[in-house]
């Protein structure tokens, strides 16, 4: 169970979900007051979108047996709280899901996984009617993201064991006309946002030094934990484990050339993570990098090892994304878990 929030148009909309036989629910608030709600029964939340007025709800079917067949669930909310449709498209997988969605002028792109291995994407018109639909085989990889790009869309999928992320350009029909990765031979690169701005791609996201052990595959902190462990015996002031933190990340945002998706010009930040992109009333380009403050070793605790509390420190940028106009600490914390 949870919630998720966000704005738009001056709107925010908030999305709370339970179990998913009792599904989701949607509300739109303007000024405070709640303008509508919808619900949607018997869907397994991924994520929703705003489309201009309406909102685009996606996820997967519910389903009670592993046995039972699993599909991609997608439903449109119009700007009065009324279900405008709801599909879940069988395209011939045992388990489909789902994960990423970007809205343009004409369509809605959905991105997904069917049975594990093969990355799908279909795209709907405004009223529900599939498109297009294409597969490309990719295993191991998960956890998709993806932006809208002039003349196509940029997806962005990880594979965990061993850490490698990978991003990939489609066309506007689905078909596949790039990929690329990010990486040199003294540090591994972690990607947390990507945006667009003025022809240029941009990705945030932050670096660690190549580790000498991965404890496991958990690559990003493995340093850190063979000092605890093998050094520490198992024990460390939480004053020094700020500090491993500390000299363990950077931040990074990387902008590149829209068409090449090479590489134009890094910003680094050090002893910080890279944060998530904004814009502000202004539609400037805004950047967060998330510094750490505090820190905490639980080897007891199941969902981390490390914790840690992290200042978020603001950027903003020129309408080209070329220069650094304005930088601020803010009050804003975010929560570090690994």
């Amino acid at each position: 169970s949870g919630n998720l929030q966000k704005s738009a148009g001056g709107a925010v909309y908030k999305m709370e979900y339970c179990e998913p036989y009792e599904g989701v629910s949607v509300s739109m608030t303007v000024d405070g007051a709640v303008r509508w709600r919808a619900e949607i029964h018997n869907i397994c939340l991924q994520d929703f979108i705003p489309a201009g007025s309406s909102v685009i709800v996606f996820g997967r079917s519910y389903i009670t047996a592993s046995f039972d067949t699993q599909c991609g669930r997608i439903a449109m909310i119009d700007q009065n709280g009324t279900v405008l449709w709801d599909k879940t498209p069988a395209n011939g997988f045992h388990w489909e899901s789902y994960d990423a969605a970007v809205c343009d002028d004409e369509s809605i792109a959905v991105f997904g996984f069917g049975d594990f291995d093969t990355l799908c994407f279909t795209r709907f018109d405004y009223d529900g009617n599939i498109t297009a639909f294409t597969t490309t085989p990719l295993e191991q990889y998960g956890y998709l993201s993806a932006i809208d790009l002039d003349d196509g869309y940029l997806v962005k999928t990880i594979n965990y064991d061993p850490y490698h992320t990978l991003f990939i350009k489609f066309d506007k029909n689905g078909a596949i006309t790039d990929s690329f990765s990010f990486s040199d031979q003294q540090d591994d690169y972690y990607f947390t946002d990507m945006t667009t701005q003025s022809g240029k791609i941009l990705f945030s996201g932050y670096r660690v030094p190549k580790p000498k052990s991965d404890y496991g595959g958990r690559e990003e902190i493995g340093d850190i934990l063979d000092i605890i462990f093998n050094q520490r015996e198992w024990e460390i002031e939480n004053k020094e484990l700020t500090a491993l933190l500390k000299a363990n990340y950077t931040a990074v945002l990387l902008i590149c050339d829209g068409e090449s998706s090479l590489p134009e010009r890094c910003y680094a930040v050090k002893e910080s993570l890279g944060g998530v992109f904004s814009r502000d009333i202004n539609s400037r380009l805004l950047w967060d990098t998330e510094h750490f403050v505090s820190s905490l070793f639980s080897p007891a605790t199941s969902s981390y090892t490390l914790a840690g509390e992290c200042r978020v420190y603001r950027y903003a940028f020129n309408e080209n994304a070329d220069r650094l106009a304005e930088q601020a600490k803010t009050d804003e914390t975010t929560w570090y878990r690994r």
